[in-house]
């Protein structure tokens, strides 16, 4: 087995951080709700021992347009679909967000 997890060390990117064996403590995917939305809207899905670092909202240009450091979004942001790069203290998602005003 340890040559194994030497192969996976050396081969795939990334760090684990679910090491326990009890499903007690699944780490669910990050979202964005409501989505569609017209105002607040806040990235859920988060574990317990995990805060929000950073949300970069990204235009359809790749242009950044908002920044945040908190799981509740207001962007003044026009109609349109929006990239979000969350950044929390375990982990990185790119979330789609689509505000219609």
């Amino acid at each position: 087995i340890n040559t194994r997890l030497a192969w996976l060390d050396a081969n795939l990117p990334g760090t684990c951080y679910y090491t326990g064996g009890s499903t007690n403590h699944r780490v669910l995917p990050l979202h964005v709700a409501p989505n569609p939305t017209t105002s607040l809207c806040y990235v859920s899905g988060l574990t317990e021992q995990e805060s929000i670092q950073l949300i970069e909202v990204f235009n359809f240009a790749g242009q950044k347009v908002a920044t945040f450091h908190t799981q509740y979004l207001s962007p003044q942001l026009s109609t349109g679909i929006y990239q979000l790069k969350v950044t929390t203290s375990l982990r990185e998602a790119r979330l789609k967000l689509i505000i219609n005003k």
